[in-house]
């Protein structure tokens, strides 16, 4: 890796992190190196130079070689212990053996699973496909589900050896109440030639080693007396005018309503538009081709075009309210594997639009007792056109009865020991922050979990 002069690890800072701790190897080169060097490095390991047998035998030698070791180096501490700490140390013998033993699979896909109830060794087994459609399976103790909620919610249902309408799916809770962030564009709004409000605190900045960017939020009383669902919005300031922005966004339309054959009625008037503003149309497409994305967070301001603001868009990431009807069911299609792959069925329900137009009223009344020009409303439907963050949620939800949800507190799956869900699928509600931070909660929390229930195997 990269050192500084003093012979020190050069130690860099990227994205949200607050502290230097990012290593690189040849600057920007890093993953072709470390690619590199790990190649060379394969012929030298025995067992690693064998490619995935085609008649399916298990790549277990490479594997009993490092048992064996392990074996030896638990016995030797079996032995100093004393009877208690000896016969945990067995039962931690026997289970790491029991893990390691498992097959090795190269590219291998699990496809269906059955939990550990009913079976006399107490083991749920994991049906699998090598890459080539070689069928496997996996036994153990315990199985964590962890594909995100769509393929959760997909790998469940696929499962039907014990119950008909898939694993955990008893109450046809499985695959419903699917959530998003979907993030919309409110308006634009003109900002004064002179005398405009400082944007600065919208626009990505550092602050003590923390990239920040200012949001706005309504407080809990506005929520409660509007009878709202929660969101956030961000100011983005752009050198475009308002008409060069509905220009730009009737480009897009009319790009969409082609593609996907929809809208085609309105087609003329957004050629019409965007007509009337070659001149932008043809800068944007100029800038975009260079990589500085004037519709991009950051890069709409006079450090990257050279131009001051003269008008700012909203954009807002709603709540979304826990929706039955939302969901992930089965196609008909399946993959190459013969499995049904996963069909969404996502919509906005009634308090979903009525939020966001209430949002969208309340934050235009608040930027105009603030000097700013009225908010414009350049997308001109009823239903608003959102894009994901692919923040997918729900799927699995967790509650404490069986007929509410799909896996309980500690996120075992109701009515199986042994299987247990993690990510974002086991939410119950959405909010509108970003998730990772309560995904990585809950699966530490799992953890605990599972190290309590091991412990009394």
């Amino acid at each position: 890796f990269d050192h500084d002069r003093g012979g020190a690890l050069s130690v860099g800072l990227e994205g949200g992190h607050s502290r230097r701790r990012v290593v690189h190897s040849g600057g920007s080169t890093t993953g072709r190196r470390i690619v590199r060097e790990l190649s060379a490095l394969v012929p030298q390991v025995q067992g690693l130079t064998e490619r995935l047998p085609q008649d399916g035998k298990l790549l277990e030698e490479s594997v009993g070689r490092r048992l064996d070791e392990l074996v030896h180096r638990l016995r030797v501490v079996e032995r100093l212990a004393d009877r208690e700490s000896g016969a945990h140390a067995a039962v931690q013998l026997a289970r790491c053996e029991e893990l390691l033993v498992a097959p090795l699979r190269a590219n291998a896909a699990a496809v269906e699973l059955s939990s550990a109830d009913g079976t006399d060794d107490r083991m749920a087994t994991i049906s699998a496909r090598s890459g080539t459609g070689i069928p496997f399976a996996i036994r153990s103790r315990v199985v964590v589900v962890a594909a995100g909620a769509i393929e959760n919610a997909r790998l469940l249902l696929n499962s039907t050896a014990e119950c008909p309408s898939g694993l955990g799916n008893g109450s046809d809770n499985v695959g419903r109440f699917f959530m998003d962030h979907p993030k919309l564009l409110l308006g634009a709004g003109s900002l004064p030639v002179r005398g405009a409000p400082p944007m600065d605190l919208y626009e990505p900045h550092v602050v003590e080693g923390q990239l920040l960017f200012g949001k706005l939020k309504f407080s809990e009383e506005v929520l409660r007396r509007e009878e709202m669902l929660n969101g956030n919005a961000q100011i983005f300031p752009h050198y475009f005018s308002v008409s060069q922005l509905r220009a730009v966004r009737s480009a897009r339309l009319v790009t969409e309503s082609i593609k996907r054959r929809t809208g085609l009625e309105h087609v003329s008037k957004h050629l019409t538009r965007a007509a009337l503003h070659a001149t932008a149309m043809a800068h944007f497409a100029l800038i975009v081709r260079k990589g500085n994305r004037p519709d991009m967070p950051g890069q709409d301001s006079d450090r990257w075009t050279g131009v001051k603001a003269r008008s700012y868009k909203l954009t807002y990431q709603p709540e979304q309210a826990p929706n039955r009807t939302n969901r992930v069911s089965l196609s008909e299609r399946r993959d190459g594997l013969g499995y049904r792959i996963a069909h969404l069925d996502w919509r906005w329900s009634d308090i979903d639009l009525q939020s966001i137009h209430r949002a969208r009223q309340i934050f235009a009344a608040e930027l105009r007792a603030c000097g700013l020009a009225d908010l414009v409303d350049i997308d001109e439907r009823a239903i608003p056109q959102a894009e994901t963050a692919h923040h997918h949620l729900g799927t699995t939800r967790m509650h404490d009865s069986p007929r509410e949800g799909v896996v309980d507190r500690n996120c075992r799956i109701h009515g199986s020991s042994s299987v247990y869900v993690a990510g974002g699928s086991v939410f119950p509600t959405g909010g509108y922050a970003n998730p990772t931070l309560t995904i990585v909660a809950l699966s530490i929390r799992l953890a605990d979990e599972l190290k309590r229930v091991m412990s009394r195997v």
